[in-house]
């Protein structure tokens, strides 16, 4: 029996997961589009995989957002 090469899906999805964290600490959304241009044609990932990535991505972008409106100095 062959084994596959391919690392097992858990590993790709906490990858990804990963990789979220890094994007975040960019600050750039074109990062974030890419993520979820990559995300959205992995076929190793399931359908659920890529929503609950492509959600979390999501949710952590707009928290951020929000952090850094909420602590912004005020315009003068």
């Amino acid at each position: 029996m062959e084994r596959s090469s391919q690392p097992p899906t858990d590993a790709i999805f906490e990858f990804y997961l990963t990789v979220i964290d890094t994007v975040l600490k960019s600050k750039n959304q074109g990062f974030m589009s890419k993520f979820n241009q990559l995300v959205y044609a992995d076929g190793k990932l399931s359908a659920d995989e890529k929503f609950c990535l492509l959600g979390e991505m999501q949710k952590k972008w707009h928290q951020k957002c929000q952090v850094e409106v909420a602590v912004a100095p005020p315009l003068r």
